[in-house]
């Protein structure tokens, strides 16, 4: 038996292949949406893929489940305790639940169900000459935490966590120490609640050194820990949930190279301005009303929770063998709707002598001197601002600005982080909103104790 373990390192998300090399038979579990890979990795390698799963229906990135099985000619199996739930697949697969046997070669998978973090979500225990060995766990178990109950639904988050704890009790008990976890999530994952820098584990060492899974921890501490650790759901899980139920696949086109006019005529019409230069450059001159992306791995992740859904998407970038790989990144997370690029970059905006905005970089003296002048705000997450902050700083998440931009007052803003990248981000999309005296903290809190000036802890 073997496992291959595919890492998005963008969203920490790990899918995995499992397999025995003598049949060629492989399942591939929890697909993300760019599939060729999985077809790839079995052309290159001579196996087939006879089995696609997913561990239950996903909320931060599209599913590449359905796509896949069709394009293998492979059985889709899906959990079918969904039923009766807010969330229900809606199209043809394979059902399993509990205790169910599923073969693939010589190696057995094993359903479990291990609601908490969804309702319907399954676990797999793969078999071998009749001795378990490896838990695919999905978002149920985590290294060092636990896939914390999807908040989708805050009416139902404490039976969920009670069915977590449940789980826990009754069902990791019966499994050996040595069985190995491959978790659906890694290092980087947001809602992985203190989760490890490793990406796989021992049952054995999940319970020595997880503190989810003390062996005296009672219900109410369980319940307890979870919540200490809550961070609200991007608005964005619900679309993509709902786009996973219905198991629609639109293909991730890479699109085209667009002239001045072209591009200024898509403007017009309400198109949002992606850019993917780096964030000084950006700040230094860019296109108004442009957000700034960046470039990198994290391009699906930040613009899931910042970038409207309902709006067509423009790309701004230096460079245009980049683009490829960032339609992929988008596309995992459910943004489709891309117009082009502007062929040759903002400079041939800036030749054609159109206006351009500034974001201004400022320093933590001139701040502190103005703070009476000006609303500091810090987009660090709640971990980092517990472990120190500007006392008279506004706190508000970056992953939450489309939620509380409302929020912020009227006159000049200072946006920080812990280095430069969210605080641009955050200056950008500050400014489409409508408030354009905006300005930044490069090397952010850092920077802000390198000045000799305090921080504060509640």
């Amino acid at each position: 038996m073997f496992v291959e373990q595919f890492e998005e390192k963008g969203l920490a998300q790990y899918s995995y292949a499992i397999g025995n090399r003598e049949s060629g038979q492989i399942a591939i579990i929890d697909p993300r949406f760019d599939s060729d890979i999985y077809l790839k990795y079995a052309e290159q390698n001579g196996f087939v893929i006879s089995h696609v799963f997913d561990t239950h229906i996903h909320a931060d990135y599209v599913s590449g489940a359905r796509y896949l099985a069709i394009r293998a000619r492979a059985i889709l199996v899906l959990s079918g305790h969904d039923k009766g739930e807010r969330y229900e697949v809606k199209f043809p697969h394979k059902v399993c639940f509990d205790g169910d046997f599923i073969k693939i070669g010589p190696i057995t998978l094993e359903v479990v169900h291990t609601p908490g973090h969804a309702p319907e979500h399954i676990s797999l225990l793969a078999w071998e000459n009749g001795t378990p060995k490896i838990f695919f766990s999905g978002d149920f178990l985590l290294v060092g935490s636990v896939g914390p109950p999807d908040f989708i639904e805050p009416d139902h988050t404490e039976r969920q966590l009670h069915k977590l704890y449940d789980v826990i009790k009754e069902k990791l008990h019966k499994l050996s120490d040595s069985i190995t976890i491959y978790p659906a999530h890694g290092p980087g994952f947001l809602y992985g609640m203190k989760i490890g820098d490793t990406a796989f584990s021992t049952l054995g060492q999940e319970w020595l050194t997880n503190p989810f899974l003390r062996p005296n921890i009672s219900r109410d501490e369980f319940v307890a820990l979870v919540l200490s650790h809550y961070v609200p759901l991007p608005i964005h899980y619900h679309r993509i949930k709902s786009h996973n139920i219905f198991g629609e696949w639109d293909k991730a086109l890479l699109p085209s190279a667009l002239e001045l006019t072209l591009f200024q005529k898509e403007l017009a019409k309400g198109c949002v301005v992606v850019d993917l230069r780096d964030a000084k450059i950006f700040c230094e001159k860019h296109i108004p009303g442009s957000i700034c992306i960046g470039s990198g791995d994290r391009v699906g992740f930040w613009s899931s929770r910042v970038l409207s859904f309902n709006k067509p998407l423009l790309i701004v970038t230096d460079d245009p063998t980049y683009i490829e790989k960032v339609i992929r990144a988008l596309a995992r997370v459910g943004l489709y709707h891309i117009l082009g690029y502007l062929k040759g970059g903002v400079e041939t905006w800036r030749l054609s002598n159109l206006p351009v905005q500034t974001i201004v970089a400022t320093t933590p003296h001139e701040v502190h001197e103005k703070r009476f002048t000006c609303q500091v705000v810090d987009v660090r997450s709640l971990e980092e601002w517990n472990m120190g902050h500007i006392s008279y700083a506004q706190h508000i998440p970056c992953c939450e600005l489309p939620n509380k931009i409302k929020n912020l007052s009227k006159g000049k803003l200072v946006f920080i982080c812990a280095g430069s990248y969210r605080s641009t981000l955050a200056a950008s999309y500050a400014k489409y909103f409508g408030y354009e005296d905006t300005a930044y903290i490069p090397g952010g809190i850092s920077s802000w104790q390198r000045s000799g000036l305090p921080l504060v802890t509640d």
